[in-house]
């Protein structure tokens, strides 16, 4: 059985954005290639019902799209929102009943010391094994 970090990352990997396999959890590599995509998450309710704690989750990761250029770095987050928004299927070990792009945090960003462009978006996916 896979954790579902590994199951997002197979989907992020495979749906055919700018960044293609360059998705990593957590932290970038020293000298990423650009586009890049870094996602971890950010919180996992546990949903507790009457007959115990429930096989469905709905963890909120967030993904930060990075390009070598604002554009680059936009553009990154839009094909990301295309691919993921309403998503509905399997990631990896996963079935996935619904993803929602969460704009309340989406945010654009620049790190002037190393010249690096990226947007925040917050993913929350419902899911069960």
């Amino acid at each position: 059985m896979s954790v579902f970090a590994e199951d997002l990352f197979s989907f992020l990997a495979g749906v055919g954005t700018s960044a293609g396999s360059r998705v990593y959890p957590n932290a970038l590599p020293q000298q990423p290639t650009l586009p890049a995509i870094l996602y971890f998450m950010v919180s996992d309710p546990i949903e507790t019902t009457l007959n115990g704690t429930s096989a469905t989750r709905h963890p909120r990761y967030q993904l930060e799209c990075y390009g070598a250029t604002y554009l680059a770095a936009k553009q990154l987050a839009e094909e990301t929102i295309a691919a993921a928004a309403g998503y509905v299927g399997t990631m990896g070990g996963a079935t996935v009943y619904a993803t929602f792009v969460d704009g309340d945090n989406a945010r654009d960003n620049h790190d002037p010391e190393l010249d690096r462009h990226w947007v925040n978006l917050d993913l929350i996916i419902w899911h069960g094994r």
